[in-house]
C-alpha cells in the first residue's frame, strides 16, 4: 500500500477536529462507517490487483483533494469521461423502444442475445453504409446500438437474458485462412 495510505493519513481523516461541527454524532458516526466501507473497498480492489499479477498501482486511483466525498467516489464509475452527446443518443434510442415496446420491457419478457445482436449489426451496416438516422425512429443508428448493448448489460444483471451465443467457436480474422482451420 502506498504510504498516501498510511495509518497516520487515515487517523488524520476520522479525527473529531476534521468532522463538520454542525453534524450530529449519529452522522458523523454513520459518515465513518461510510468511509470506512469505502476504504475496505478500496484495499480490496487492491488486493484483486496484487493477485492478478498487475503492476501495483496500475488500476489504483489516488484522491486529487482530502475531500471526504471525493474519497468515497474514488472508485465509481465517472461518468464525466462519456461525451454528453452519446447519453442523450442512447437516450433518444431508449425513449423510441419505450413507445414501441413499453419502458424497461426486457425485465419481465426476458431479451435473447442473438435477436439484439442481429438488430445491432442491422444498425452498424446500416451506418457503416452510409446512413446516420434509422427511417422509422428518426435516431441514429449507433445510438440504436448503444441502446441494445444496455438492454443486454441490463437483462444480464437481471437474469432475463436468454444467452444464446455459441459458447465455443473460432474466430476467423482472415477470410483467406478458413481453408487453413479444422
Amino acid at each position: 500500500m502506498s504510504d498516501f495510505y498510511d495509518e497516520q493519513f487515515l487517523k488524520q481523516f476520522f479525527s473529531a477536529t476534521n468532522k463538520p461541527p454542525r453534524m450530529s454524532n449519529e452522522m458523523n458516526a454513520q459518515m465513518e462507517r461510510d468511509i470506512k466501507s469505502e476504504i475496505e473497498e478500496y484495499l480490496d480492489m487492491e488486493k484483486m490487483n496484487d493477485a492478478l499479477s498487475k503492476p501495483k498501482d496500475v488500476n489504483v486511483k489516488k484522491p486529487v483533494d482530502t475531500n471526504l466525498k471525493t474519497f468515497a467516489a474514488m472508485n465509481k464509475p465517472r461518468l464525466s469521461d462519456v461525451p454528453p452527446v452519446a447519453l442523450l443518443a442512447l437516450g433518444a434510442a431508449m425513449s423510441d423502444g419505450k413507445d414501441k415496446y413499453g419502458r424497461f420491457n426486457w425485465r419481465e419478457t426476458g431479451s435473447t442475445s442473438s435477436v439484439f445482436y442481429d438488430a445491432m449489426m442491422r444498425h452498424l451496416l446500416d451506418w457503416f453504409n452510409g446512413e446516420d438516422y434509422a427511417h422509422d425512429s428518426k435516431v441514429h443508428h449507433l445510438a440504436h446500438v448503444m441502446a441494445s448493448c444496455a438492454i443486454i448489460l441490463d437483462s444480464e444483471l437481471h437474469g432475463s437474458l436468454n444467452d444464446d451465443r455459441a459458447l465455443h467457436g473460432t474466430v476467423v480474422r482472415n477470410p483467406c485462412a478458413w481453408k487453413n482451420v479444422e
